[in-house]
């Protein structure tokens, strides 16, 4: 696998782009990639029968009308953007129920390389539900785009690694994606058992290097929080990506818990790809 199909799912406010098209444009142009943008417009469902009467209707039908309009604003401008950079593109808008437009769009992922996504905002907000299921249900990575930082090549990345399954699926994924890397950090959270599960990182390193890929262990302490270590260190390092496995519990137990993998995705300053 190679990054030669981009598929990024976005909701444009005010028509404006957001930095997941911005990502994945520059992916695109990077690895000369065939870039899908599709701009979703929110849907608001008519009350039921008898419940508000013709003046609510006609109000959720301009608002409706209105949200629509939004996003073809926002397609519209990524139109232009793909024209401008050269790439073969395919944009688009798909309007429904927040429930309904993530089911579509984790099932078109399914026939993409990665899925670039906007920061997830809250467990009731459309960007967490996109998330959700392009991660869970495509069986493709996702990618989060950062506000901060946009890679457009992507040299050097940071796999937070743990010796689980989802890592080693998020590093084999990384690999296949973007075989322009020169450097890899396994980076290893010690805990009070002081390993990186059954797999140690020593042994993930071995593996990069076979792959004709600078690869260094990198063993740093529990703080009082993991995902800003993590951040942290990728951010000083000079990584152009941070890579994890997501989370093995559904999106609302994993809110309910916590976890590295729900604040990463919300607060990372380098893109982060997910894979599950």
């Amino acid at each position: 696998m190679s990054c030669r199909d981009i598929l990024c799912v976005f909701e444009s406010e005010n028509g404006k782009l957001t930095p997941a098209f911005h990502q994945a444009l520059a992916l695109a142009i990077s690895n000369k990639a065939h870039l899908t943008a599709i701009s979703i417009a929110r849907k608001v469902n008519p009350p039921g029968a008898g419940i508000g009467g013709s003046l609510v209707s006609g109000a959720i039908s301009t608002a409706n009308e209105t949200l629509r309009e939004q996003a073809e604003t926002g397609a519209n401008a990524a139109r232009e953007a793909a024209r401008i950079s050269g790439i073969v593109h395919e944009i688009g808008v798909h309007q429904g129920m927040m429930a309904d437009a993530a089911v579509w769009a984790g099932e078109r992922a399914r026939i993409a390389d990665v899925t670039v996504l906007d920061r997830t905002t809250g467990p009731l907000q459309i960007q967490e539900a996109l998330f959700e299921q392009a991660l869970f249900t495509s069986g493709r990575p996702a990618l989060i785009a950062s506000p901060v930082k946009q890679s457009e090549n992507i040299h050097k990345f940071c796999v937070a690694w743990n010796g689980t399954a989802v890592a080693a699926r998020a590093l084999g994924d990384a690999l296949g994606l973007f075989p322009g890397v020169k450097k890899v950090d396994i980076v290893c959270i010690l805990s009070k058992k002081g390993g990186a599960g059954r797999v140690p990182g020593a042994d993930a390193a071995k593996h990069v290097a076979r792959h004709g890929i600078e690869a260094n262990v990198v063993d740093l302490p529990l703080g009082n929080n993991v995902a800003t270590t993590i951040d942290g260190y990728a951010r000083t390092s000079g990584a152009d990506l941070i890579v994890m496995g997501g989370f093995g519990h559904s999106r609302l137990r994993e809110f309910v818990l916590g976890g590295v993998t729900r604040e990463l995705s919300a607060s990372a300053s380098l893109p982060l790809l997910l894979s599950h």
